[in-house]
């Protein structure tokens, strides 16, 4: 058996980390006597921001990959070269 003193700075895996979370969530909603949802009021505002979040993110690089110089980039030294 280990020592839980001894295993508390133990390198844990990624679904360790986020079960722990999960559960810490769920535990925290739940205490606090929300709606009663059975405690996942706090999991989905998360998930939900997490989305418009990355839609946010996905948008703006699809903006930025379509932006198109309209001359061509002024500090282009090797395509001004052969002028």
């Amino acid at each position: 058996m280990v020592d839980p003193d001894d295993d508390k700075y133990a390198r844990r895996s990624v679904n360790e980390r986020f079960s722990r979370v999960v559960k810490n969530q769920l535990e925290e909603s739940s205490s606090r006597g929300g709606l009663g949802d059975g405690g996942t009021a706090g999991l989905r505002k998360t998930a939900v921001i997490m989305l418009l979040l990355m839609l946010i993110a996905v948008t703006a690089v699809e903006l930025l990959t379509r932006a198109r110089p309209r001359s061509g980039p002024p500090l282009d030294i090797i395509a001004h070269m052969g002028n």
